[in-house]
């Protein structure tokens, strides 16, 4: 028979490993579940298509499910893409997405809404495939600094860019 003293060692033992394993549990379900917040997103719109010279060009709008920010991606070239980060930024919806000038770029009309407001704004953006040029109008700052303001383009000005790539 073994003495109730030993008995009562292997009790705390085992107890011990239980809290151990409960611990090492718990962190990696924590873990689990800060990854999952971080890096959980959706995509909003995507589109891919050959342009004029054969070549593969594409776009993605993700939002990220649990925080206020978004990616907008042009191109999935593992060399060259343009990932645009919006931190800070919610994407309320999607209110136009269309091809221009055969596929060569594309123009996207947004509404955003920004951590410091809660009414949504306007965004309306034009990527050149081609060119690698990306033309921007919104009130909200986005990729550009405030001390740029100056040079930020207005929306008569965009129109222009958007009727030069053929409406």
């Amino acid at each position: 028979m073994s003495s109730p003293v030993k008995e009562q060692e292997k009790d705390g033992v085992w107890r011990k490993k239980a809290v151990l394993v409960g611990i090492i549990v718990g962190a990696l379900a924590a873990g689990i579940g800060v990854f999952y917040y971080m890096t959980s997103k959706e995509t909003l719109a995507s589109s891919s298509r050959l342009d004029e010279f054969s070549t593969n060009i594409d776009y993605k709008v993700e939002q990220y499910r649990y925080r206020s920010r978004a990616i907008i991606t042009f191109g999935s070239s593992p060399n060259s893409p343009l990932v645009c980060n919006l931190s800070g930024i919610k994407i309320d919806k999607i209110l136009e997405q269309r091809w221009l000038a055969n596929g060569r770029a594309i123009y996207l009309n947004l509404s955003i809404n920004p951590d410091s407001s809660t009414t949504p704004v306007p965004a309306r953006l034009i990527f050149d495939f081609q060119r690698g040029e990306l033309f921007l109008s919104s009130p909200v700052s986005l990729w550009r600094t405030n001390s740029s303001s100056s040079r930020w383009m207005n929306d008569a000005e965009f129109d222009g860019v958007l009727a030069r790539f053929g409406r």
